[in-house]
């Protein structure tokens, strides 16, 4: 048998010890009090299972002391003992909702049925309230990895899009201005980055400067490269280093210092064309993980994007000609 915590009041010591002895001997934890107000306190233990409580005691009679325990814990059963069956008491049991009403002086076989009934009452009741917590950790559990699922998918779409864009662009040629307005479109589209900076070398091919760029000065706004060079001191620092190390060594460079920064080459059969700088400064929101790879793979097309608009991008000949192809 699972045994059970439960207290015993009844200010009659015989039948108070009587019942002690009796649970003790079958298992139970118990607990005793010869009045009301001697329970009290016993009610705020989370480990009581079960309040068996004589209804005739002078002060907090039983049915006032049932009305403060199933107050206190409303999933513990409570079982009233009294010496006068009257249909008044059973009918005020019923009403105040105890689990059980018994009369003295009690069958101990039906004594124990009581007990038993009323503590797999509990039990049950317990266990359902468990099942339901767990079954809603379980469906908030699986309704955030959907949520993030979604986001997830609803980013890969974003990236291809960007990607789709850019592949028509590719389709026909274009001036520089044209191509580094449309990358930054592709990438804003994308991935929603609140600054994104594209880096070229100068003429030289040793020194980079800020060809073009938005989200500098507020969101969403754009600088052309003039604005971009103009502003002192931009660049410098941490950002500037970022920017030359992922254009000298060809590879990503991340500063994890708040907001968080990436700086990303454009490479092309091996050759540094560029380099695309993106933060988010103005709410300061970290850059992902999957941010940063997805920039990485639409700096690839960048990266022929821009080849080819510097290559053709301002021969008219050459213009006509691959529109004209590309319309066949």
């Amino acid at each position: 048998m699972t045994a059970g915590s439960i207290l015993v009041v009844d200010d009659d010591d015989n039948v108070r010890d009587l019942v002690v002895r009796y649970l003790n001997a079958q298992g139970y934890r118990t607990a005793a009090a010869s009045c009301g107000e001697e329970a009290l306190p016993a009610l705020d233990r989370r480990d009581l299972d079960l309040v068996i409580t004589d209804f005739n005691m002078p002060g907090l009679n039983g049915l006032e002391l049932a009305r403060k325990a199933l107050a206190s814990d409303p999933d513990r059963p409570v079982i009233l003992m009294t010496a006068f069956a009257d249909l008044d008491n059973a009918r005020k049991s019923v009403s105040l909702g105890l689990y059980d009403f018994i009369v003295k002086p009690f069958d101990l076989a039906d004594f124990k049925k009581s007990i038993t009934r009323a503590l797999d009452h509990r039990r049950l009741v317990l266990q359902n309230r468990e099942y339901q917590h767990n079954l809603e950790r379980m469906v908030e559990e699986r309704t955030q990895e959907l949520q993030e699922a979604l986001k997830k998918l609803h980013r890969k779409v974003r990236e291809l899009e960007g990607r789709d864009r850019l592949n028509q662009h590719l389709l026909t040629v274009h001036a520089l201005e044209e191509t580094l307005h449309a990358i930054l479109e592709a990438i804003q589209s994308a991935l929603g980055l609140e600054r994104v900076v594209i880096f070229l070398p100068d003429a030289s091919g040793k020194r980079l400067e800020p060809a073009a760029g938005t989200g500098v000065r507020a969101p969403e706004d754009s600088a052309p490269p003039e604005t971009l060079r103009g502003i002192s001191g931009a660049w410098g620092g941490e950002a500037g280093i970022a920017v030359e190390q992922a254009f000298r060594e060809g590879r990503a460079v991340e500063q994890k210092a708040p907001p968080g920064s990436v700086a990303v080459p454009m490479l092309r059969l091996g050759e540094t064309v560029g380099v695309i700088f993106a933060q988010n400064p103005f709410s300061g929101r970290p850059l992902a993980e999957e941010d940063a790879q997805a920039l990485a793979s639409l700096a690839a097309q960048a990266a022929v994007a821009v080849s080819d608009a510097r290559l053709y991008g301002n021969s008219e000949q050459w213009r006509t000609a691959l529109d004209n192809l590309g319309n066949t």
